[in-house]
């Protein structure tokens, strides 16, 4: 038997897609029922799944320097937002991860950010599921959960 988890598209399609691929006999499990008519005109329920959202919170806290602006805080929200919005399904947020979009660098860098990287020193990244304790700990996802924030559950911490 399969389980297969799908992030958007349409149900009919999904379903097609998973009678072509999967071999005859095996299952396939799921909370998305979907009836699908094979080349020989048969009715068969086909069963995948859709990803449950986790709401991810992230505090990033800094020591402002010279030349820090609330804009520099903004641009740091934003790319740890999608440095999360990033993940596929079933992928864990490693919190070390984070240092990078939180320091505007690598992909997460903007044509200002190598003049941002001297206006702070960033002091700490810690996460959390809503509801769990702060921790500088690896979340982990289940194989049909996927991570998801915006910038209101980004905390910036400026000292």
């Amino acid at each position: 038997s399969i389980s297969v988890v799908v992030e958007g598209g349409d149900s009919a399609t999904i379903a097609q897609t998973i009678a072509a691929k999967k071999t005859p006999g095996a299952g396939a499990y799921g909370g998305v029922s979907q009836t699908i008519t094979d080349a020989y005109g048969i009715s068969r329920v086909i069963r995948f799944g859709r990803p449950t959202s986790v709401t991810v919170q992230v505090k990033v806290s800094i020591t402002a320097l010279t030349g820090y602006t609330s804009a520099v805080g903004t641009e740091i929200k934003d790319a740890v937002t999608a440095a999360i919005n990033d993940l596929a399904i079933g992928e864990k947020v490693m919190y070390t991860r984070l240092y990078a979009p939180a320091l505007l660098t690598g992909k997460y860098a903007s044509p200002s950010s190598p003049a941002h990287l001297t206006t702070y020193e960033l002091t700490a990244v810690e996460i959390r599921k809503v509801g769990d304790a702060w921790a500088a700990a690896d979340i982990v996802m289940a194989y049909n959960e996927v991570a998801v924030t915006d910038t209101s559950q980004i905390t910036l911490a400026v000292s």
